[in-house]
């Protein structure tokens, strides 16, 4: 998961590049799914994807309407990659 995190991350920066927001924001929702996936509690997996699609509308612009978000979004998925590998290497 840590990996697919990363990957998803360079592409969300590689179609932020290219000014490319609407991949960007596609992108972004698939990174925080596969963060929410790990939650064992089924009920709030399903609580999290109400709220989604509740302020999706609002999530898929954000990116276009404020620009530098996009930035901000990969920098604070790099937080919770590097959060992520330590708790993983505390769990082993």
């Amino acid at each position: 998961d840590i990996e697919e995190m990363r990957s998803l991350n360079q592409k969300m920066l590689a179609a932020l590049e290219d000014f490319d927001v609407v991949s960007v924001s596609e992108i972004n929702l698939t990174f925080h799914e596969v963060v929410y996936a790990r939650c064992p509690n089924s009920h709030l997996q399903r609580e999290v994807r109400t709220i989604l699609e509740r302020v999706g509308t609002l999530r898929s612009s954000i990116f276009m309407y404020i620009p530098m978000r996009g930035k901000v979004s990969i920098e604070e998925h790099d937080e919770l990659i590097e959060l992520a590998e330590f708790v993983s290497q505390r769990i082993v």
